[in-house]
């Protein structure tokens, strides 16, 4: 179970991406300039309310995000943001998506995004489980069973996330003899000095003590 350091934590942006795809009609939400696209030719200058046919996004040099476009057979591209187009959410997830069951093997923190360098919501012990969403760049959004109806979404580190519970705990039996109270190869013994160093007496005891120990 989460425990939960934000309570009223929930994500909701990013649920559905709303990034246009190939062919769909974009609306210049202000106006630009537009260049070609691998190509010679003038550039395009348009106002809001233009629209063109979406071809795809990519980065320009200087990091902002490009839009590509047809007018017709040219291909333009211009800065993504006079067509209020955002960059892509990595962690965006489509609603209704099918989700995967993922285990924990220990304390784990809970973040509320991406990266240690965000806030620590919670913790999940041994063996709780969550619902993964998405993973990127060694992040996932999940979706975390609660005490209610409501499921909180966060991030947890890929790799501490895993496929199956974690393996049952074995013990050692307590070590017990029975017969002849010594042994017949000495063995060094296992009780400490005064200092707390390991003696360095021989015995043969069962109990693997020498006489003053």
């Amino acid at each position: 179970m989460l425990r939960t350091i934000a309570l009223a934590f929930t994500l909701t942006a990013g649920l559905v991406s709303a990034q246009p795809t190939a062919g769909d009609t974009i609306t210049a939400v202000e106006s630009g300039t537009a260049f070609r696209s691998n190509s010679p030719g003038a550039p395009l200058d348009f106002e809001a309310g233009d629209t063109f046919t979406f071809t795809a996004l990519s980065d320009a040099a200087d990091g902002r995000l490009l839009v590509h476009f047809r007018d017709g057979t040219p291909a333009y591209r211009a800065y993504a943001e006079a067509f209020g187009i955002d960059r892509p959410d990595p962690y965006a997830v489509t609603r209704g998506s099918r989700h995967e069951t993922r285990y924990v093997h220990g304390t784990v923190n809970v973040r509320s995004g991406p990266g240690t360098s965000h806030s620590r919501l919670g913790s999940l012990n041994r063996d709780d489980t969550v619902y993964v969403l998405t993973c990127h760049a060694g992040w996932c959004r999940v979706e975390i069973p609660t005490a209610t109806e409501t499921n909180t979404r966060a991030f947890i580190s890929e790799s501490l996330l895993h496929t199956s519970p974690a393996p049952v705990r074995t013990y050692a039996p307590a070590r017990t003899y029975s017969g002849s109270s010594s042994r017949s190869v000495a063995v060094r013994c296992s009780g400490t000095t005064q200092r707390g160093t390991r003696c360095l007496r021989q015995t043969t005891n069962r109990s693997g003590r020498c006489w003053q120990h």
